[in-house]
């Protein structure tokens, strides 16, 4: 777990909710819901700690008797000529012994995994920061805002209505960790039309990831034209041929 890349993680989980439209989980839901498998696992594997913790008490109680039968033995056989009996009670420590590292050893895994819980916890936090403070949501606005200007501009000129997006602050019922929900303000019921908006939300966002200095594709692929009408597509076709200067080339899946 504290090798997991975060950062990497969040960048290729906003790209593939970019260009995947059916993601509905979110990036903090996806590492919240990683966090708590976690912690399921530590509270099943640290419900045995009380019985192995009783185990090694018992196993160190056998061993010190073992111990001292080992001395009594010892005097005895210093004086006879047979070593079997030492060799029993050698080979039963023996076992006593390697018990006793196997209980350590499970110890030493709880601990293990307790350190790494917590060290996820602290880097959770450090994602979190302040992204729901007033000052970010007002950042937040500003930039959806931007976003949405380009958005309607290029709906309007592919299909003639406006499209925006929109987000409200919610909470998620299990975990109770709050999360932005963005979503289209628009009813498009039909899917021809969504995968309309959907491109339009692709080319928007080139737009405006250029304008804003941010790391986009140059390209959108597209692999359910088959719900959208052919002149409809040759008007994007155009469209992208037109903006190739600031919008970029647009290939098409076939």
């Amino acid at each position: 777990m504290s090798e997991i890349n975060l950062p990497e993680l969040r960048e290729i989980y906003s790209i593939a909710k970019k260009n995947v439209s059916n993601i509905q989980i979110t990036f903090e839901q996806l590492v919240n819901y990683h966090n708590n498998m976690v912690i399921e696992k530590i509270r099943y594997i640290t419900q045995d700690i009380p019985k192995i913790r009783h185990n090694i008490e018992e196993q160190e109680k056998v061993l010190e008797e073992f111990l001292n039968t080992e001395k009594q033995l010892s005097k005895k056989i210093a004086t006879s000529d047979t070593f079997q009996d030492l060799e029993n009670i050698i080979s039963e420590l023996t076992k006593s012994y390697q018990r006793v590292g196997e209980l350590e050893s499970g110890i030493e895994q709880l601990n293990s995994v307790e350190k790494n819980i917590k060290n996820l916890n602290e880097e959770i936090k450090v994602l979190d920061g302040d992204r729901f403070s007033r000052e970010f949501q007002e950042r937040l606005k500003n930039k959806l805002k931007n976003f949405n200007i380009i958005f309607a501009k290029v709906s309007n000129e592919l299909y003639g209505e406006q499209y925006g997006i929109s987000f409200t602050i919610k909470e998620d019922k299990k975990t109770k960790q709050r999360y932005y929900y963005f979503e289209s303000f628009n009813a498009n019921t039909s899917s021809g039309k969504k995968q309309g908006e959907i491109i339009c939300f692709d080319i928007a966002y080139i737009l405006f990831a250029r304008k804003e200095g941010l790391p986009f594709l140059n390209f959108i692929l597209n692999d359910k034209k088959e719900l959208m009408h052919g002149n409809q597509l040759k008007k994007v076709s155009k469209y992208a041929k037109e903006k190739k200067n600031s919008v970029g080339i647009f290939n098409f899946k076939r």
